[in-house]
């Protein structure tokens, strides 16, 4: 049975919901780990590392916030990160 006009339109409204709720959980986490990473919390800077690998594609920016927990606190999920990183820019070249 073919969708009537009515039916799609609230599918597309609830699309709709559900990208802006989507949206604004990742501003609120977004906000959660750079004001953790502010306060020199290893596992936050850890966790923006990874939000800016995977949401904006900004690796440099990622391999910045892994570098100082790694080195200087010793977390070892940022070590893991950087490696990986480092080591998939190795295979690139």
């Amino acid at each position: 049975m073919p969708a009537t006009p009515s039916r799609r339109a609230r599918e597309q409204a609830n699309e709709a919901s559900l990208r802006e709720e989507g949206r604004m959980a990742n501003e609120a986490k977004f906000t959660e780990f750079q004001l953790g990473c502010d306060a020199g919390e290893a596992h936050a800077c850890t966790s923006l590392g990874e939000w800016y690998s995977v949401m904006r594609n900004d690796f440099v920016r990622a391999a910045e916030l892994f570098t100082q927990p790694c080195l200087e606190k010793r977390h070892p999920q940022a070590c893991l990160s950087l490696g990986m990183m480092l080591g998939e820019k190795k295979r690139e070249h």
